[in-house]
């Protein structure tokens, strides 16, 4: 079973990356920074999000069926996605 400071790690590291991602982004537009520097922490912070964000739906699904075989069972990703508030 998956414990919450896992949860709320993945949780953590998202935002963060998220946020990361979003002032990168702009940091461009107002700074002298060369282009690429900022390209590459954007690309990196966008692989960061994704990847947990796919942690954080995975602990999440497992901590409420309280079962990893869940993640590979069509029937709970659909009532998981589609019947609770997080989905």
């Amino acid at each position: 079973m998956i414990d919450f400071p896992l949860l709320a790690a993945a949780r953590w590291l998202h935002f963060g990356a998220a946020m990361i991602l979003f002032g990168s982004s702009l940091f461009r537009m107002y700074s002298a920074v060369p282009a690429t520097l900022t390209t590459r922490l954007s690309r990196s912070a966008a692989l960061i999000v994704f990847a947990s964000a796919l942690a954080w739906v995975s602990g999440s699904i497992t901590a409420v069926t309280g079962n990893i075989a869940s993640l590979s069972d069509p029937a709970m990703l659909g009532t998981y996605f589609f019947d609770t508030q997080f989905g």
